[in-house]
């Protein structure tokens, strides 16, 4: 499938960006209501066989084909015109059959009529699906695992019998590599070998408090066969198959993280985690946490909300970010970079829109603009000095040309304040102009140059001194 790039070409004009590479910063393209998509609110997302993307949000499914976004229906609202449903869950077979839970209930696609068909089961209030390695789709509903018989073309409800108690709610449920199907509750954590038909329980009430058990929000397998549990409040729960050991991730063991909505293990063995409070990238040998993004509204180029309700990476490894607030950002594999700074008048912002020249003096960066003025940038510490007009600094803030010479000395350039000259070793300034040089043909300066014996160049509108 070929997709469409948000984000292709940077303008120097309005904006300074640095390349970079990829494990230093991340920017996104955005897929917003702005750009098409229909809903911001973004709960579920995969892709299917053929490299359509389906995207799941409050208020109804959507396929994504890189240039177009279709909204796909139920055979109900085929005949109403509408699809206001919410979308809770997306799962997709190894055949390409794409499943759905939508509004609690249980949709399969039919791409011969285009549209979703109900399964009935229980008293319809399934909740999650999971897949495993034969494609055998089970499903959660009022806290009762249901499976689906293919032959008889319905979903039957499963003998296992987890919990006895009433209040021990079911509410996520994966499958690891083995073939075995866990299924976090409230209360305890089920596992269900398919392979030998036996199941075993682990208690969670000594990991997870009272006021905090009920609040499971995902739940994934990584590629060891390890669990991430996500929590409303008390962060993560890792549990260890091998040992058996539960690892609280949270405030209480030094983690920023409270509410977690959603992981992702990408090709690269790291897991990423988002809820409420922004993005997380953490390693999954070391438990550290190696990134954090977080909304900055400074930043175009930046995750564009903190809520994130769900993660997928398509098959050209890009990272797909849903939030409740901004749609989807995308993380390109094969995008080079920038660091972004927008205009401003903060020590992180560039003076000016248009920047016209940009000079190397050692650890920083000299940049001439045409609106704001000469800017100073430190590469260590990221930060702007602004030389404006009127401090006793340049005679005009529309600069066309700068210029280090060999006796450090900058020599600035202006569209109609002639040249200035800043002694870089003493920050003494230094003006020329039609004024008190007859030399200069112009105060209205575009380029400048010196030669190998020192000579300046000075280049105006009308002609060369």
């Amino acid at each position: 499938m070929k997709r469409k790039t948000f984000l292709s070409i940077c303008f120097i004009v309005g904006s300074i960006v640095e390349i970079f590479g990829i494990n230093n910063n991340m920017q996104f393209s955005h897929f917003s209501t702005n750009e098409g998509l229909p809903y911001s609110h973004v709960n579920a997302m995969c892709q299917d066989k053929k490299g359509y993307i389906w995207i799941g949000t409050r208020k109804g499914l959507y396929r994504y084909d890189g240039y177009n976004i279709y909204s796909v229906r139920t055979e109900e609202t085929t005949l109403t015109g509408l699809n206001n449903s919410q979308v809770n869950d997306i799962e997709v077979t190894s055949k390409g059959d794409v499943w759905v839970v939508m509004d609690n209930e249980v949709y399969k696609y039919f791409p011969e009529s285009d549209v979703l068909k109900k399964y009935l089961i229980g008293n319809n209030l399934a909740t999650k699906l999971a897949v495993n390695k034969t494609d055998k789709i089970y499903c959660l509903s009022n806290s009762k695992l249901y499976i689906y018989n293919e032959s008889k073309n319905i979903f039957e409800k499963s003998e296992v019998v987890f919990d006895k108690r009433h209040d021990n709610q079911l509410f996520e449920l994966a499958f690891d590599n083995k073939n075995r199907l866990w299924i976090v509750g409230s209360r305890t954590l089920f596992r269900m070998d398919l392979n030998t038909n036996n199941t075993a329980q682990f208690d969670l009430t000594s990991n997870l408090p009272d006021e905090k058990r009920s609040q499971a929000l995902d739940l994934k397998v990584d590629s060891e066969n390890n669990l991430w549990i996500g929590t409303f409040g008390n962060g993560i729960l890792h549990y260890n198959t091998q040992t058996e050991e539960f690892t609280q991730l949270n405030k209480k063991t030094g983690y920023d993280i409270t509410i977690v909505r959603a992981f992702y293990e990408d090709d690269k063995k790291h897991i990423w985690i988002g809820g409420e409070n922004g993005l997380r990238i953490l390693d999954i040998k070391t438990h550290q946490i190696t990134q954090t993004l977080k909304q900055d509204y400074t930043n175009i180029l930046g995750l564009n909300d903190n809520a994130i309700y769900s993660i997928f990476q398509d098959r050209e490894h890009n990272m797909w970010i849903g939030t409740y607030f901004g749609g989807i950002n995308i993380l390109y594999r094969d995008h080079q970079q920038f660091n972004y700074y927008a205009p401003g008048y903060s020590s992180r912002s560039v003076s000016g829109k248009a920047v016209r020249q940009i000079i190397e003096d050692g650890n920083f960066l000299w940049m001439a603009t045409e609106d704001g003025g000469l800017n100073k940038f430190n590469k260590t510490t990221k930060e702007f000095v602004h030389f404006s007009a009127g401090n006793n600094s340049i005679s005009n803030n529309n600069i066309h040309s700068i210029l280090k010479d060999k006796k450090n000395n900058l020599w600035i350039g202006s569209f109609d304040g002639g040249i200035n000259i800043l002694n870089l070793n003493n920050n003494q300034w230094k003006y020329i102009n039609t004024s008190n040089n007859p030399l200069i043909k112009s105060n209205m300066v575009f380029c400048l140059m010196e030669d190998k014996d020192g000579i300046i160049y000075i280049g105006t509108i009308n002609g060369l001194t």
